[in-house]
């Protein structure tokens, strides 16, 4: 009898024990009904929240940004989209960002050519610009003649390294721009590209450009600083005319390597179609300067 008494009494600490310890693995909102979920976001950074409960109120899905696209929204993997979760909703939540590009591009051989901006693109109100380095798993390699041409509130743009070639008046005009960023691999800059750029205060040309075509940087008014790589082969006519404020030219090389270069130059009005350039060994002045007899400007 005290055996199975004693065992009785055994059994009922072990029981407590267990009751007691299970217990204290059950968090205060399991204890209430309340469970939490997991939130996973792909393809976008964001603020929004990474988990909610079960009697969490309604939550509104912030929009991120991403430069050079614009948002589509959020979708889960049944291709539903998602722009609130709802009150009461269980269950953990996957959603990725899907993303157009706000540019009109065409693919080329080498990937994608950008024409210009999307119709529903705001121009009317100030705006910055940083053209994506590639587009549906190709690179962006050019910037198509006249493609952001006369957009009187572009700002700034940042061309990226996959972009080989800046087309013919690709910025022409662009009155109030003022900050230029051209990326590592462009080796041509083409005719009148920047011309009329006239709030452009300085530009630095990377060291892999080859050609700068005809007016490139005509009638860039406010341009006060100019610095030129030893890539250079070619400066077409008129390239720096009528840059009233620019107070020379800052050449990478030396004075030979800028006497290897081809200069085009309509006639032979140094004055106004050069200023003096510095040369790592030397000054040159513009009746210094050597060319080539070019063609007429051609708006």
């Amino acid at each position: 009898m005290k055996k199975t008494l004693s065992f009785i009494v055994l059994s009922f600490i072990i029981c407590a024990f267990c009751i007691s310890f299970v217990a204290c693995g059950v968090t205060a909102d399991d204890k209430n009904g309340i469970q939490t979920y997991s939130i996973t976001y792909q393809n976008a950074e964001t603020d929004n929240p990474t988990q909610y409960t079960t009697n969490n109120k309604e939550i509104v899905l912030t929009s991120p940004t991403k430069q050079g696209y614009k948002f589509r929204g959020w979708f889960d993997p049944n291709d539903k989209q998602v722009t609130v979760i709802p009150e009461n909703s269980k269950g953990d939540l996957l959603l990725s960002a899907r993303w157009d590009l706000q540019y009109v591009v065409k693919e080329i051989d080498a990937g994608y050519k950008i024409l210009g901006l999307l119709d529903d693109f705001d121009t009317t109100k100030d705006f910055d610009l940083v053209i994506p380095e590639e587009y549906d798993g190709k690179a962006i390699t050019e910037i198509g003649a006249f493609a952001f041409g006369r957009l009187s509130h572009l700002k700034s743009i940042v061309i990226p390294d996959s972009v080989k070639i800046i087309g013919d008046r690709a910025f022409k005009n662009c009155n109030a721009l003022s900050s230029v960023v051209i990326g590592q691999n462009v080796t041509s800059i083409g005719n009148y590209a920047f011309q009329g750029c006239s709030g452009l205060t300085s530009i630095i040309i990377p060291n892999s450009v080859t050609i700068i075509g005809v007016a490139a940087f005509h009638s860039c008014s406010s341009l006060t600083s100019l610095v030129l790589p030893v890539s250079i082969t070619l400066i077409d006519s008129f390239a720096f005319d009528n840059c009233p404020n620019l107070p020379y030219i800052d050449y990478q090389g030396t004075v030979e390597q800028w006497n290897s270069i081809d200069i085009i130059i309509s006639d032979l009005d140094y004055e106004r179609h050069f200023v003096t350039v510095h040369c790592t060994d030397g000054i040159l002045t513009p009746s210094d300067i050597k060319h080539k007899t070019g063609r007429p400007l051609d708006y």
